[in-house]
């Protein structure tokens, strides 16, 4: 899927004559005890062929990895190009990548989505973890020895 998406950009970037413009958001998170991964809220970009990607593709023996073939650029609130960039790929091995849209509705239709399914997956785990401190806790209370009752006795009044 990640390169499909990817190949999908590269090919219209380079088929284009003019900037492209686009929708891109992403939301990755690998448990809900860590921040996200990466967090792109939906963004409205420019995207660009890189010359580096160009001039790098143009040379023999290509030694290292090349240059990302194109570069986005964020629009401000002004609706003005601005020099900062996104990334297709964020910092972590598993990431997917941004997803690309031609329209905002689209793009906000797809974040919500990806926020969705996080908080779902946070409600699962939630319910999990709680469901594994009872049963350790219901084990640990079987545990007692001799008096167990004064001991639970005595653990409810200490709340």
């Amino acid at each position: 899927m990640q390169i499909s998406r990817y190949q999908t950009l590269k090919d219209e970037v380079f088929a284009s004559t003019v900037p492209l413009i686009k929708w891109v958001c992403d939301y990755q998170q690998n448990t809900g005890l860590n921040k996200a991964l990466r967090h792109v809220k939906p963004t409205k970009v420019q995207v660009v062929v890189n010359p580096e990607y160009v001039e790098y593709m143009s040379k023999e023996g290509h030694k290292h990895y090349p240059p990302q073939p194109f570069t986005m650029f964020v629009f401000n609130k002004k609706d003005e190009v601005t020099k900062k960039e996104i990334k297709f790929f964020g910092n972590h091995i598993s990431d997917n990548g941004v997803y690309v849209f031609n329209a905002e509705k689209e793009c906000n239709e797809k974040y919500n989505d990806l926020i969705w399914h996080q908080i779902k997956s946070l409600e699962n785990e939630k319910e999990r973890i709680y469901n594994t401190f009872e049963n350790q806790i219901k084990q640990m209370k079987e545990m007692f020895v001799g008096g167990s009752d004064i001991v639970l006795e005595s653990l409810s009044r200490d709340k």
